[in-house]
């Protein structure tokens, strides 16, 4: 062909997607070349795209990389699929970008929402319980992190201040078969949060913090810890008027520190007043939460995913949403299902392959919210669509051998006729 056609219908079909590039191509020693860069034949693309790709940068940084010495159509759509499917680039990708956070709804009236956590300190445990309206803290030693230790301690505190009608705590022990019973009894909704996701709780992780910090100080002063939980309990929360006991109990606590006796009779607090208050309050905080956070997008039923264990993002698929806000149960490559936060999902563009159920119960921790042990195994779904990473190979089972040397129990175990 001497030149190019008139018109680009006339150009033939294996140069036509050069067209718009015509006045740039040149030859020069067998090579042809757009500008300064050499234009890549067909055969050689998946070779350069690796070489392109051989530091494992970005999409961006391996866009910039490749522009500045090759091309051919549709480059950058290939390196874009390249890198969004390189399995190196997804195990160590970066943490996903914070979301916008989303406040627990105030309660109507004090006690009603207890947000609930246990903590580690000297070498105790302790049961945190946060009243999500009042921000009253209660707090008891408990011996053992298991749940009969929990409901004896929740027992004393209900009977202190009332039956509260629902529970915001984390997985263990409050999404135990016994805690449940526990609370179907008293009447409690229990609300477990995200595993591995403590953000979701936020009021009374915030409390942990404060509640060790007076623990520490106490301590190190040699002063009284109960005295130091009383001032907290008496002092305004930040940005209102009132301190957590006025919004328990409608009155000041009497402490150590001089107070007219009339400051201490009870005195009603207008509860649309205060909630409103809160809110304010709530909001503010959002807003400052909010900068820099992104929102992330909404995953969907048999979505291949990565998901974070452990500082890299491992394979699986998504199962189904969970209940609660953000929140996913997605299957491992073992068919292990797990339920965890958006923040802790990454979707993929990887293809997806069979995988088996487990054989075997997954330990409380890591299970699927409500799920007990004896029903999980019934509760994967078979077959499940799950990311492939590497080329399938056929895996042979290899028959169990067992020894066929003659056993006889030792002469004291057999008895004397």
């Amino acid at each position: 062909m001497d030149g190019w056609p008139q018109t680009k219908p006339e150009t033939p079909l294996e140069i036509r997607p050069y067209w718009s590039y015509r006045d740039e191509i040149s030859g020069y020693d067998g090579l042809m070349f757009k500008g300064d860069r050499v234009i890549v034949p067909h055969v050689l693309r998946p070779e350069m795209l690796d070489r392109i790709h051989a530091a494992h940068f970005g999409i961006e940084k391996c866009k910039a990389r490749a522009r500045g010495s090759v091309f051919w159509p549709g480059m950058n759509s290939a390196i874009d699929e390249m890198v969004s499917e390189c399995r190196t680039c997804l195990q160590f990708q970066r943490r996903n970008q914070r979301e916008s956070l989303m406040p627990q709804e105030i309660p109507e009236r004090p006690w009603s929402t207890v947000a609930a956590d246990i903590f580690y300190y000297k070498g105790r445990d302790y049961l945190l319980a946060v009243d999500y309206f009042s921000k009253y803290p209660e707090v008891t030693r408990i011996n053992h992190k298991n749940s009969e230790a929990v409901i004896l301690a929740m027992k004393e505190m209900f009977a202190r201040h009332g039956i509260p009608e629902k529970i915001i705590a984390d997985n263990m022990p409050f999404n135990s078969l016994r805690f449940r019973d526990f609370a179907r009894e008293w009447e409690i909704d229990v609300v477990t949060s995200s595993p591995h996701y403590p953000r979701s709780n936020g009021l009374v992780e915030r409390n942990v913090q404060t509640i060790k910090r007076l623990l520490k100080k106490s301590n190190d002063s040699k002063q009284d810890a109960f005295l130091a939980l009383l001032e907290f309990r008496n002092s305004p929360i930040s940005g209102m008027e009132q301190s957590p006991a006025e919004l328990l109990m409608s009155r000041k606590l009497r402490a150590k520190l001089p107070i007219p006796k009339h400051l201490l009779k009870p005195k009603s607090q207008p509860i649309n007043d205060v909630r409103q208050r809160l809110r304010v309050r709530q909001l503010r905080q959002k807003a400052a939460y909010d900068q820099g956070t992104k929102q992330l997008s909404s995953l969907q039923p048999n979505e291949s995913v990565r998901i974070r264990q452990g500082g890299v993002w491992n394979p699986a698929v998504v199962v189904e949403q969970h209940k609660s806000p953000r929140s996913y149960i997605v299957a491992t490559s073992n068919g292990t299902q797990l339920r965890r936060n958006r923040q802790h999902l990454m979707p993929t563009n990887e293809p997806p392959m069979i995988i088996t159920p487990p054989m075997e119960p997954v330990g409380e921790e890591e299970r699927c919210s409500g799920i007990a042990p004896s029903t999980v195994r019934s509760t994967v779904r078979s077959p499940v669509i799950f990311p492939s990473t590497e080329i399938e190979e056929e895996h042979v089972r290899t028959p169990l051998r067992r020894s066929t040397r003659v056993r006889r129990a030792p002469s004291r175990l057999i008895e004397n006729i």
